[in-house]
């Protein structure tokens, strides 16, 4: 969780816990499936461009 150090600490520990809460859910845990959705930030030509400006 501290690796990237672009992200807001708060942020990232804000997803981690909703996902935790989640995953130990019962209904989820007997009953249901997890599904993750990803939401597309950036077009396919400017990732390449974001990734050299992150690092």
């Amino acid at each position: 969780m501290r690796k990237n150090k672009t992200i807001d600490y708060d942020a990232k520990k804000k997803v981690y816990n909703e996902q935790l809460q989640i995953n130990l859910s019962p209904k989820v845990l007997l009953d249901r499936h997890t599904f993750i959705v990803f939401e597309k930030e950036f077009q396919s030509g400017n990732v390449y461009d974001h990734l050299l400006s992150i690092y």
